[in-house]
């Protein structure tokens, strides 16, 4: 195998980045198990996206812990449902066919 061509041709990227199909990613645990410059190679990788992510994350603000918490509590309630998101809100109750129609 061509292990410099392999570490070279983006695939650990993609396999640190969880780009890959399942088949994909066990191919590339049976190659980093078998070759020490691709394990190597991927610890790297795994090491530069954790210095990345640190370098650009941001602090959330001060009170969106207890914001979160009073959502989480109240998300089952019409007013907490009213607090989330729409694409996370419970749909409204049924209709009746003769309200529908009105």
């Amino acid at each position: 195998m061509d292990v410099q061509g392999y570490i070279s041709s983006g695939i650990l990227e993609s396999y640190v980045f969880g780009l890959l199909s399942e088949t994909e990613q066990r191919e590339v645990e049976i190659i980093i198990a078998q070759y020490p410059a691709v394990k190597a190679t991927v610890q790297e990788l795994q090491q530069d996206r954790e210095r990345f992510v640190q370098l650009y994350a941001m602090a959330p603000p001060m009170d969106i812990k207890d914001r979160l918490l009073n959502i989480i509590r109240e998300e089952e309630t019409t007013a907490g449902n009213s607090l989330l998101p729409d694409e996370l809100r419970a749909p409204g109750p049924a209709r009746s066919a003769k309200e529908k129609n009105t």
